[in-house]
């Protein structure tokens, strides 16, 4: 992950988050809103049926660290 998404997630990371999908794509949500704080350009079929089924229930993380770890096994 470069360091630009690293300070725009730690900025919008004021609460618990969770990673999901939207429109087909990878995206990082707060928990109490329904439309994404970031969308990323990577389409979400591309990934296993376990890392999709993951995804559409979302991957909720608590913290900075967390986000950075599962942001960065499904960007890599």
């Amino acid at each position: 992950m470069n360091t630009m998404t690293k300070k725009i997630l730690s900025f919008l990371l004021a609460a618990v988050c969770y990673l999901g999908c939207h429109n087909g794509y990878l995206a990082v949500f707060d928990e109490k809103k329904r439309e994404p704080l970031l969308v990323f350009p990577y389409k979400t079929d591309t990934y296993s049926p376990e890392d999709r089924a993951a995804l559409t229930q979302g991957i909720y993380c608590e913290d900075m660290a967390a986000l950075t770890q599962v942001l960065e096994d499904f960007l890599s």
